[in-house]
């Protein structure tokens, strides 16, 4: 080896390589170096790979001011495997001569499995002037939510784990971008056209929250999808949309009856926090039928 050549070993050991980019750099074809804090805008370079876990958005994706998301499924490295794929022909052509009524209970069916982030509505930083927004401005019309409670869900990104958190984060949004038309210059990151765009993206967002993690919520609903419901409903009749906006208020209405929230005896076994979550949330419904 001449004297001026470095090992190689040594030249690579203080080269960290992207683990896995995500959906704009791999698109975009650029290599990941760094990764910025969305509320200390300082660079981390311990992480050294794209990831919006944690509130971390990628260096590309927050130069550029995109979604720093992970949705696109990948394809699988290697030579495809021709043998399964060959057993899976033969099966699907000898299912086709099978009774119909016996495959529907074969067949699992199909729910909505892409992880829902609050990226997918907004960048974090413009999310979080909304929830501040709601608690200045709309919190004393609709005081449905605990505030040291929910700022430390914030605080510990509890939407990430917690999918009942979540929709409650793009529920509040919704009420206050509704609330607020003259903000949609801000809230819309020059994204969405107007805030009714932006009302239906957050009910749509919910909706598929729903249907991937929760598909049988109706039938045993809480106090969470009863504040969803309430916001989301009341949110698209400020946005003139009147007929999903009744849509998610009966949905309200029935989970206040299956709580039973309507008698004191509904109230029993409750903290104090829940009961007085819950009264709100039904005096609020209250209002919006009359």
């Amino acid at each position: 080896m001449a004297s001026g050549e470095a090992p190689i070993s040594a030249s690579r050991s203080r080269q960290l390589i992207s683990r896995r980019a995500c959906d704009g750099c791999r698109e975009r074809k650029i290599k990941v170096s760094r990764v910025v804090h969305p509320l200390t805008s300082s660079r981390l370079t311990i992480y050294h790979q794209c990831s919006w876990v944690g509130g971390v958005s990628c260096d590309g994706c927050a130069t550029a001011g995109i979604f720093c998301t992970f949705v696109t499924q990948r394809k699988r490295r290697g030579r495809p495997d021709r043998v399964i794929e060959s057993l899976r022909t033969g099966i699907s052509a000898s299912s086709q001569h099978e009774d119909p009524s016996l495959l529907r209970h074969l067949e699992p069916l199909r729910l909505a499995t892409a992880n829902i982030a609050i990226e997918h509505l907004c960048p974090i930083g413009i999310f979080e002037t909304i929830i501040d927004d709601y608690f200045e401005e709309i919190y004393v019309i609709a005081p449905i939510v605990h505030i040291p409670t929910f700022k430390q869900g914030l605080s510990t990104f509890q939407y990430i784990s917690d999918a009942h958190f979540l929709r409650l984060c793009l529920s509040l949004c919704a009420m206050t971008i509704a609330s607020s038309l003259k903000k949609i210059t801000v809230y819309g990151f020059g994204y969405y056209l107007n805030a009714k765009d932006m009302v239906n993206r957050a009910c749509q967002l919910v909706t598929a929250s729903r249907i991937a993690t929760s598909p049988d919520w109706a039938d045993e609903p809480s106090s969470n999808d009863l504040i969803c419901s309430l916001l989301l409903g009341t949110a698209s009749h400020y946005t003139e949309s009147p007929r999903r906006g009744w849509i998610y208020i009966n949905e309200s209405i029935h989970c206040c009856r299956n709580l039973n929230l309507y008698s004191p005896a509904g109230y029993d076994g409750m903290d104090i926090l829940g009961k007085e979550i819950n009264k709100r949330a039904f005096w609020m419904l209250y209002i919006v039928q009359m």
